[in-house]
């Protein structure tokens, strides 16, 4: 098997049978009973494929945001980190049952096992550590401190040395299996997200994000430690797997959705194969030479199969994928970015709820926001480093170079500035909506995902994602004039102009931190339902409405005593929340079941959901906790609308069709 080829037919199809593929990120293969394994980040399971069908065979339950995954080759054991648990689950290889849970440190992200001592390797990417598990007892035997953000692991099976990759420093870890201590540094290039071993020559390789055209792996030898070779592939290196029976090593690129190969004699790309979404990790398959690549945007597998030498793209069946939404306040219209099959802005009419246009931009987009001044609406292109600006009266398309991996967006009223988070460099980068001129650059926490304006102190609050912190920027200034400890993995924030708290959802924690920015203090955690993503404040009723993605529902936050008061079920994976002033509907976008639900106020029609809720105070901050029982929701279909009455509010679902010139989606946060 010698060339590199998606495998034609029935084979090449996608792998998402039973619809079980929910944002499928870590893989690994199990020679033992010859099944794949896959980490669903968005569903919180893991898939068990049999190769041979290109069946799902089972589906388990885990831990929260399943990422990384390592298999002990001597019990069959599989190894899966938990990303937003701090945990890793054990699965029996021979039972396909979870058999114990370890607590490792925090942010947890890849795994990898050495037969030589036994032991399971997790690095933690917040704590800066990694964490090593007793493959006999699964006990945790000791943490070691290595560079900031390490994020993947690989084993050098000749040395038994592990290296380990850092997205916060320049260099590699690397750790002696024998001792479990760090016996020296590679220094490599800034943010390393993963890393692979080619045996038979002895070179371990390093993918660096750079989300723009040009990525690069470094090529590391394993005897001297030192960087022998540069490879540029494209923007979005991710993870690697080596075939030692062509002696490749096959990248994902998350950005260019293709998968790079790599010589490893001349460390030289001889192909490049287009693969699914957003892909994101690789797994080589011995029992039958195939290399799986995950596409975490396409909830499908790609098969790649080295024995014929064209390239052909499998019938992916790729989402609509909603992710974000912004309104303009003078009329109304809904705009989403759409991230699945079209890489557009789709425009709704919120009168009809029906969509009325779609505009395409150059990729997926990660931030959305709407300047009533210039009407406009602003699209973050993280992949390419552009913001994209749609006009409103003209649909017409302009593009602003940021640079870096543009990602949340927020408006300053008061300058009439963008702010632009950038999670390759961790700033904000404060550009001119007019010209798209880059005005300055503020640094501010670790991944920044999200972004708010307070107008009533002119500051830029900063959700960073990764530091489990917000960044206060003095508009004024350019300068973090303050920076708030919250809970885990903030992704999104929002500002309550009648009471001037800020909200801030912490997917990690299942949390709403509240801020006052009078002092820049929490002053209360109001606990949600799973996965708390997109939040807006609606002003006609005065409510915090959070999408809270894992649980496919949104909550309704009551400012007043900062406590639930509803939760609302609406589409797959709801990631992002709007409300319409004009018509007082709040919009929430359903990233898995290509839909947008519409919720009003004005049906108080049973059955519905109740909450109750019970507060408790620790010094200055209040803990707010509920219990949800949710009566049986009637549904019934009018064209393409689905009316649901629960409690006071009504859902009613838009399914959106295909477009013309419909097509593609970047990355999680991860997150």
């Amino acid at each position: 098997m010698n060339n590199n080829t998606l495998i034609p037919g029935e084979a090449a199809r996608s792998l998402d049978s039973l619809n079980s593929l929910s944002s499928p990120y870590g893989i690994v293969y199990d020679p033992i009973n010859g099944h794949l394994y896959v980490a669903n980040d968005g569903s919180n399971s893991v898939s068990i494929l049999n190769p041979d069908t290109n069946a799902v065979v089972t589906q388990i339950s885990v831990g929260k945001t399943p990422y990384g995954l390592a298999l002990d080759s001597t019990t069959g054991n599989v190894y899966v980190v938990n990303e937003g648990s701090n945990t890793v689950s054990v699965i029996g290889g021979s039972t396909n049952n979870v058999t114990a849970t370890v607590s490792v440190g925090s942010v947890p992200t890849a795994a990898a096992f050495d037969p030589n001592n036994g032991y399971i390797y997790v690095t933690n990417a917040q704590s800066g550590s990694v964490t090593v598990i007793d493959g006999g007892s699964e006990k945790v035997v000791t943490q070691i401190p290595v560079n900031s953000g390490p994020f993947d692991i690989a084993l050098d099976t000749d040395s038994g040395f592990l290296y380990v990759s850092s997205a916060g420093s320049d260099s590699m870890s690397v750790i002696n299996g024998a001792t479990n201590a760090v016996a020296g540094t590679v220094n490599i290039g800034n943010y390393t997200l993963a890393v692979g071993y080619d045996q038979a020559r002895d070179q371990i390789y390093a993918s660096h994000y750079d989300a723009n055209p040009n990525g690069t792996i470094s090529a590391i030898s394993g005897g001297t430690n030192k960087v022998v070779s540069r490879i540029s592939v494209g923007g979005g290196p991710y993870g690697m797997a080596y075939d030692p029976s062509n002696g490749y090593m096959y990248v994902a690129d998350a950005s260019g959705n293709v998968t790079s190969v790599i010589d490893g004699r001349s460390n030289a790309v001889v192909k490049t194969l287009n693969v699914g979404t957003y892909p994101y990790k690789v797994a080589f398959d011995p029992g039958n030479g195939y290399v799986y690549v995950t596409d975490w945007g396409s909830n499908a597998i790609t098969i790649i199969d080295p024995s014929t030498n064209t390239a052909k793209t499998s019938p992916l069946g790729a989402k609509e994928g909603p992710v974000r939404l912004a309104v303009d306040p003078s009329n109304g219209n809904l705009y989403a970015a759409m991230n699945g099959i079209s890489n557009s802005i789709a425009i709704i009419n919120d009168t009809t709820n029906h969509l009325v246009s779609s505009v395409k931009t150059s990729g997926g987009s990660e931030g959305l926001a709407f300047n009533p001044a210039t009407r406009q609406v602003y699209s973050s292109i993280t992949d390419l480093g552009l913001v994209a600006a749609v006009t409103a009266t003209t649909s017409a398309v302009t593009y602003f170079n940021t640079g870096g991996s543009p990602f949340g967006l927020c408006i300053d009223g008061l300058t009439g500035n963008l702010y632009v988070t950038d999670v390759s460099t961790n700033a904000s980068e404060i550009v001119s909506s007019t010209s798209g001129q880059v005005l300055g650059s503020v640094g501010v926490g670790y991944y920044p995902e999200a972004a708010v304006w307070d107008p009533t102190v002119g500051h830029v609050f900063v959700a960073n994602a990764e530091s489990d912190s917000v960044s206060v920027v003095d508009d004024l200034q350019n300068v973090v004039v303050a920076t708030i400890s919250v809970q885990q993995v903030p992704l999104a924030i929002a500002f309550d102009p009648a009471n001037g708290y800020v909200y801030v959802s912490n997917s990690g924690s299942n949390t709403v931190s509240v801020i006052n920015p009078a002092t820049n203090h929490v002053i209360g955690e109001v606990t949600v339902d799973d996965g708390p993503n997109g939040l807006a404040y609606d002003s006609a009723n005065g409510y915090i409405y959070v999408a809270d993605i894992r649980a496919n529902v949104t909550s309704v936050i009551d400012p007043a005593s900062n406590s639930v008061i509803a939760s609302i079920p609406v589409g797959g994976s709801p990631s992002s929340v709007a409300f319409d002033p004009v018509n007082g509907y709040v919009y929430v976008a359903n990233s898995d079941s290509d839909t947008i639900s519409v919720i009003s106020q004005d049906v108080p029609t049973p059955p519905f959901t109740t909450t109750s809720s019970s507060s408790t105070t620790t010094g200055s901050t209040t803990t707010t906790t509920r219990t949800t029982s949710t009566a049986t929701t009637p549904e019934f279909n009018n064209e393409s609308l689905l009316v649901a009455m629960v409690a006071t509010f009504a859902v009613v679902a838009i399914a959106f069709r295909e477009l013309p010139n419909s097509r593609p989606r970047p990355p999680p946060s991860k997150r």
